[in-house]
């Protein structure tokens, strides 16, 4: 047998260091028990979540509910360009606000702060949302008190009748950022997310309406990013419930606040719903109407209903022969308002056949 000592030193170059590792805090992380009972029972079109998907999720969103200049940076440029594109009356510069606006990543992390009721987590989210919130009305309310533009455009307009079909598409866009966020795969697809659930366009026209001292403007489209800050927590709470993130027993608390916060914000979209419905049945009355003014005869088109704290606006192209005159217009206005049983303010443009 021929037995060879290799010596002391060569031993100890052998040794391999170890590396010091990362740490993650996992103390709100579902434990052992709570991942075996949610892995033993099936959910249609839903996986469960593994640990590893557990800490890789968590880790994001501990990180994305903090305040960063990089975070404040990109939502009041994305501010800029929606309220420049709410001006222009530009649905693509506005939706490219959207893509840029990184306000929805505090509202994900929030959801599941309310979820795990992890109280550092909740605290972190709702504290960048409200910094967030105010830097786009201070920045959208500046822009407005130096553009020399003050007129309401469509895009505008658009935003300030919010409905409980609002509340409807901010759930299920809540829902689909809770779903595409846990899964890395689809990530992308919360770009779709915020294109479809607009957050910063709201607000930005609440801040137009700051500026301008409107009152109405301001409370209606701030209660449209309400809606939709309601309808993405709830929806993607419940979401991560179902994905495993959580066991019923610890959600229900958060849930049902939000739930009972979405039953309080639906009664003023329900009552914004019954006053649409009823703008539809005034344009379509109108539309099917040819006016007799004296010798001319005159229809309506491209009617619009535009709500305000005062009175309310009828805005539509007038199609006539010929010029008329003042007291036909008088008698034009009359007959609209005698057609909707309403008093309002009619403001049109016309247009004449040749």
């Amino acid at each position: 047998m021929l037995a060879i000592s290799v010596g002391k030193g060569f031993l100890e170059k052998q040794v391999k260091t170890v590396s010091p590792k990362d740490s993650i805090k996992v103390a709100h992380l579902p434990s052992d028990e709570e991942s075996s009972e949610y892995l033993s029972k099936s959910i249609p079109l839903f996986t469960h979540a593994s640990q590893a998907q557990y800490a890789s999720l968590f880790t994001s969103l501990r990180e994305e509910s903090k305040i960063t200049s990089v975070f404040m940076i990109l939502l009041i440029l994305s501010t800029m360009i929606a309220t420049f594109g709410l001006f222009i009356n530009s649905g693509s510069v506005i939706i490219g606000a959207m893509l840029l606006a990184p306000l929805m990543q505090p509202i994900v992390s929030l959801s599941m702060g309310v979820l795990r009721q992890d109280s550092n987590l909740e605290f972190n989210a709702a504290k960048t949302i409200f910094f967030g919130v105010t830097a786009v009305l201070f920045t959208a309310a500046s822009v407005a008190l130096f553009t020399p533009i003050e007129t309401l455009t469509s895009e505008m307009s658009g935003r300030l009748s919010p409905t409980i079909l609002d509340l409807f598409v901010a759930i299920v866009s809540g829902a689909a950022a809770a779903y595409a966020k846990s899964n890395e795969k689809i990530i992308g697809s919360l770009a779709g997310v915020a294109i479809a659930v607009a957050l910063v366009p709201p607000l930005s026209v609440s801040g137009i309406g700051l500026g301008w001292g409107n009152w109405h403007m301001f409370s209606m489209a701030l209660l449209l990013f309400i809606t939709n800050l309601v309808g993405i927590v709830l929806a993607a709470a419940f979401t991560f419930v179902m994905l495993g993130f959580s066991p019923l027993k610890i959600a229900k608390k958060g849930i049902m606040i939000w739930l009972i916060m979405a039953i309080m914000v639906s009664m003023p979209l329900y009552s914004s719903f019954l006053k649409m419905e009823n703008d539809m049945k005034i344009k379509k009355v109108l539309t099917n109407t040819e006016f007799v003014l004296h010798t001319h005869k005159v229809k309506l088109s491209h009617i619009n209903i535009i709500h305000q704290a005062k009175e309310d606006e009828l805005r539509c192209e007038v199609i006539a022969r010929s010029f008329l005159s003042k007291e036909e217009k008088r008698l034009l206005k009359e007959k609209i308002q005698n057609s909707i049983a309403k008093k309002v303010d009619v403001i049109v443009t016309f247009r004449y056949r040749l």
